[in-house]
């Protein structure tokens, strides 16, 4: 009987193969403490069934290829779903390690979305929504990396004009 191993599809892109993500538990031989390993496996699919996220079990089989030599038997759980990140959050965490005073610098649009709401304008961002544009703005997380006076008030006309443009272009519409 073949061996087999139950895994979770991480690539289905190659036609007729799956790349099977199989995570196991393991013992160091001296020093007693486990730790976790992550092996990649291509295994044959002749019907394309298997998509990204599936649990799945494979089972040796002669070579399919140089690098395929395990064959799907079985599809034992199918995926939820896919969840997408948005462009603005991905810069977001892009651009963790820079000062927020930087970001809002570099492309103030991006740092700030700006959405009407109930005759007030509303700022959101991915980390935190201010209400209305009165409010302190050293709360935003755009101004709280800034560390001297003169670059707080510029972060913060960069994000006026942002919701001065934000504005001229909904009245347009």
């Amino acid at each position: 009987m073949a061996r087999t191993l139950t895994g979770v599809v991480s690539s289905d892109q190659r036609d007729k193969t799956i790349t099977v993500t199989v995570t196991s538990r393991e013992t160091h031989p001296v020093y007693k403490k486990q730790f976790t390993v992550t092996r990649k496996y291509s295994a044959h699919d002749e019907k394309n069934s298997a998509v990204v996220g599936d649990k799945v079990v494979i089972a040796e089989h002669r070579p399919f290829s140089k690098t395929k030599t395990w064959n799907l038997i079985e599809i034992v759980e199918k995926s939820k779903g896919k969840v997408e990140l948005k462009e603005g959050v991905i810069s977001e965490v892009k651009t963790e390690d820079e000062k927020p005073a930087k970001v809002a610098e570099r492309s103030p649009e991006a740092a700030v979305e700006v959405k009407p709401t109930k005759g007030k304008l509303a700022q959101t961002t991915p980390s935190r929504t201010v209400r209305s544009h009165d409010e302190d703005l050293a709360t935003h997380p755009v101004t709280t990396g800034a560390r001297s006076v003169s670059e707080k008030e510029e972060s913060s006309k960069l994000i006026k004009k942002a919701v001065k443009k934000a504005t001229k272009k909904e009245t347009k519409s």
